[in-house]
């Protein structure tokens, strides 16, 4: 083989890698963007409805006074968290800061108050935070705070929408009866 020819073709090769390289980062441009746009959103969504009270997103007729005061204090606590564990499963946030948000997440979900106040959220409207729940239950057979199995963006994409669904199957259920 001749040394232009060589030369050709390495220039070829070399044009198709950087084209591919153009390519790639003007997708992964369009997904950061459309992350921070979704972010955005989220924001948005959570400043106008920081005042509204909880009882708009659960039923209050079930609540007792002691624990209508909790479940007050916990409510965008949990909006908050079950966010953030689905901004990680959509591949959102890094592996870094999702390394941090767990051990407090599952650290401050494992309170016992704090654990007795979301059941009793989740009773009354059992496909309010999804997330949390799942996540949960994946806690439960494992033992271990740091697990790959509890990050999100390793979530079976099916399973968790099965869960989903059966978690809004128990809630018609529990609104119909």
């Amino acid at each position: 083989m001749e040394v232009s020819t060589i030369l050709d073709l390495s220039a070829k090769f070399s044009a198709g890698i950087g084209f591919a390289f153009v390519i790639y980062n003007l997708w992964k441009g369009g997904q950061i963007r459309k992350g921070e746009f979704e972010e955005k959103i989220e924001n948005q969504f959570r400043e106008v409805t920081k005042d509204f009270p909880y009882e708009i997103f659960i039923n209050k007729e079930y609540l007792s006074k002691e624990l209508e005061s909790r479940i007050n204090q916990y409510y965008r606590y949990f909006d908050l968290t079950n966010n953030q564990l689905d901004l990680r499963r959509r591949n959102v946030i890094s592996n870094k800061t999702w390394l941090d948000w767990q051990i407090g997440i599952l650290s401050i979900l494992e309170n016992k108050e704090i654990a007795e106040s979301l059941r009793f959220v989740n009773e009354i409207n059992s496909e309010i935070f999804s997330e949390i729940q799942y996540m949960l239950a994946i806690r439960k057979v494992i033992s271990k705070k740091k697990d790959k199995r509890l990050d999100p963006k390793n979530w079976d994409k099916g399973h968790f929408q099965k869960f989903q669904s059966d978690l809004e199957e128990k809630h018609r259920t529990l609104i119909s009866t």
